[in-house]
């Protein structure tokens, strides 16, 4: 194992670095900006942050890898979501949405919702034209009010929302 990494907990704040397809993720040293290219093939099936500590200046920072094959924007769009076979909305944020039809929603309050439920959701666009969405979707996992979705419809709205990631945040 490479020494530039050392594994760590309790440490403050974590950096999300997204992987490249050759495996490699460039890392700063956010105490002396000092550049790193690193391959972590062998980090694909970790789920936690690894510590780094710099060969620089000694000093150490978190960062969660992301081997996602598409970049996923983070957003802040108020939503709502109903189980299929139920009529009643529910209130949810959605935190992230990606083009290749993964979303992150957070539940407002306590919710039933497990894997493999059903479920349409529908969120209002931050963009000029404040464009609504609306979408099928499938749980594919949970944890607490976090839900991770992904669409399961061709939408009409894929060139609404593939213009909306690209936009810069």
């Amino acid at each position: 194992m490479s020494t530039f990494f050392k594994e760590e907990l309790n440490l403050a704040e974590t950096k999300k670095v997204f992987v490249g397809e050759d495996s490699m993720v460039t890392v700063i040293c956010p105490s002396c900006r000092l550049v790193k290219s690193v391959n972590v093939e062998k980090f694909k099936d970790r789920k936690e942050p690894l510590t780094v500590r710099c060969k620089k200046c000694e000093g150490t920072f978190r960062i969660l890898l992301d081997f996602r094959a598409s970049f996923r924007k983070e957003v802040h769009l108020d939503g709502y979501y109903k189980k299929y076979g139920s009529n009643k909305w529910h209130r949810m944020v959605v935190e992230d949405i990606s083009h290749t039809s993964r979303t992150g929603i957070r539940i407002a309050s306590m919710h039933d919702l497990k894997e493999g439920d059903d479920v349409k959701i529908k969120f209002t666009l931050d963009n000029t034209k404040h464009s609504k969405i609306e979408r099928n979707a499938v749980v594919k996992w949970t944890r607490d009010r976090d839900v991770g979705l992904e669409v399961t419809d061709n939408s009409p709205y894929e060139t609404t929302l593939g213009f909306y990631l690209q936009s810069i945040p």
